[in-house]
């Protein structure tokens, strides 16, 4: 095990946790679901649990032997959103999305000299940008306001890394996994259908 994973495991909790609660302090979530729904092995939740909460960015209801349940703090709704807004930089306790997601979701990192990380990516195409830009218009069915606000990050950051000429494979399973969990329809539209296809 190596810090790269520790810190997938971390931010794949809070990120689930922030998604299954709606971004809502007052949800609790049942621990063992939420780690199983994360990708979090057993054995690791409670460390990681540890950690997310010395970190002031979730809450935890501990039980003897088993995982703890979850509810998410302010602080731990700010710590996700920020690593959103800018997935290619750390945040204060979170490592920067792009690089965790390259390991974490989208399987082994490939080492090319000095250390280099190559990063599974998809160019940018005409057809990709199109599909982003259907996603932006789909946001329109989401007339709840928190929803709204959740989907709107994860499609900011498609738009950012379309933009940008590429898009990460894993932040594109992520952020697709995000929408249809929000729900709403955009799971059903054109963009997310094509977008879902380029992942097999």
């Amino acid at each position: 095990m190596d810090h790269l994973e520790r810190q997938g495991w971390r931010l794949a909790l809070l990120q689930t946790l922030y998604d299954r609660s709606n971004a809502d302090t007052r949800q609790i979530l049942d621990g063992k679901a939420l780690a199983a729904a994360a990708g979090v092995p057993d054995e690791q939740t409670r460390p990681v649990a540890s950690y997310l909460e010395e970190a002031g960015l979730v809450r935890c209801t501990w039980a003897m032997g088993g995982p703890p349940d979850f509810q998410i703090t302010v602080r731990g709704i700010q710590e996700i959103e920020d690593a959103l807004a800018a997935p290619d930089q750390p945040t204060r306790h979170l490592p920067a999305i792009n690089i965790i997601h390259a390991t974490h979701i989208s399987g082994p990192i490939q080492q090319g000299g000095q250390g280099n990380v190559q990063r599974t990516t998809l160019p940018a195409t005409d057809e990709i940008s199109a599909a982003v830009r259907e996603l932006r218009q789909a946001l329109d069915s989401i007339d709840d306001p928190a929803a709204h606000a959740r989907a709107e990050v994860h499609v900011q950051l498609l738009e950012a890394q379309a933009h940008e000429g590429a898009l990460d494979h894993g932040t594109l399973k992520w952020a697709l996994d995000a929408l249809a969990q929000i729900g709403y329809g955009m799971a059903g539209s054109a963009g997310f259908q094509f977008l879902q296809g380029l992942l097999g």
